[in-house]
């Protein structure tokens, strides 16, 4: 089992993490950081995309509704030409 301890008195080293307790909180904070900035930067492109995905449901919407009628013309103009 590795004892922890205080690295302060300027002896450091690859990987010092390991041994020095300060250092290893240095090390942990600057990953939390990084961790969230990605975390903003998925979050920024998770709402992007959702709101491009109901600009593209809105814009379906509105061709089905024109398909729709078109479809009902359609019929109506089949069934008045069958005698």
């Amino acid at each position: 089992m590795n004892r922890m301890i205080r690295g302060g008195d300027g002896s450091h080293w690859d990987e010092c993490q390991e041994l020095h307790w300060d250092c290893k909180i240095a090390m942990l904070d600057k990953e939390n950081l990084e961790l969230k900035i990605q975390l903003g930067k998925w979050k920024t492109k998770a709402e992007d995309d959702a709101q491009e995905i109901e600009i593209l449901k809105e814009a379906l919407d509105t061709r089905q509704t024109v398909y729709d009628q078109l479809l009902r013309d359609y019929m109506e103009l089949i069934h008045a030409k069958t005698p």
